[in-house]
């Protein structure tokens, strides 16, 4: 958390806390003497680094879509959650059991 905050800029510390939004407001404590060296040695944006160095990351990792929202998926009644490494679509259909009213909500998670 203190590298993000410290060396990524706010463009890209964005798109890592779309892809990790529970560590968002993590408790980092003081950077001031990161940032500090930072600037007394004049270091160069991440986004100078991506485009000079590491320009085959965005390439291959392109940025993620802002989270519209983030959270689990789970089966009622079971012990474990859908999850998934990757790319995935999932068509996840929440019907409430006949001792609940009867609702239905169908959600599309990307």
């Amino acid at each position: 958390m203190r590298v993000v905050e410290v060396w990524l800029d706010p463009e890209y510390r964005e798109y890592f806390y779309t892809r990790e939004p529970t560590v968002r407001g993590y408790p980092i404590g003081d950077v001031s003497e990161q940032l500090a060296f930072k600037k007394r040695h004049k270091c160069r944006s991440f986004k100078w680094f991506l485009e000079n160095v590491a320009f085959e990351v965005l390439e291959r990792f392109p940025p993620p879509p802002p989270n519209i929202g983030w959270g689990e998926v789970c089966q009622l009644l079971q012990l474990h959650c859908t999850e998934c490494i990757g790319t995935c679509t999932y068509y996840v259909s929440l019907l409430s059991s006949q001792s609940y009213t009867a609702t239905a909500a169908v959600f599309f998670i990307v």
